[in-house]
């Protein structure tokens, strides 16, 4: 909570462009998946076990590696099959109504007098 705290504030730049990343965006949608799915994913792993296990610290430690690389599959196959055909469709769908890639196209490619006749005719 103190990290979070002093990203907001603007004094933890490290944790600011980490969070930045397009890599830590991706394994955030992906553990959300990750947690939706994680009562399915433990009851098809440990419930269909034929026999009962005998629970030490290193068997522990496998399950719970092994429940982890197994949500995150089924995270990234669920990604693959359903968030991103939906997303992709909906872009797809919406992309004259509810874009603005005309105002920032002008804006990144220095065009300021279509920029400001865009501004006036909003």
């Amino acid at each position: 909570m103190f990290f979070l705290f002093t990203m907001l504030l603007g004094h933890f730049n490290w944790g600011s462009v980490m969070m930045k990343n397009t890599y830590t965006r991706a394994f955030g949608k992906m553990t959300f998946i990750s947690a939706l799915a994680s009562p399915i994913v433990i009851t098809c792993l440990y419930l269909t076990q034929d026999y009962a296990i005998y629970l030490t610290n290193p068997v522990s430690t496998v399950l719970a590696s092994g429940h982890v690389i197994a949500n995150m599959c089924f995270a990234f196959l669920m990604y693959l099959v359903v968030e991103y055909p939906v997303k992709t469709f909906i872009g797809i769908l919406l992309n004259g109504r509810l874009s603005h890639n005309k105002l920032l196209r002008k804006k990144y490619q220095g065009d300021k007098e279509g920029l400001q006749e865009e501004k006036f005719l909003l």
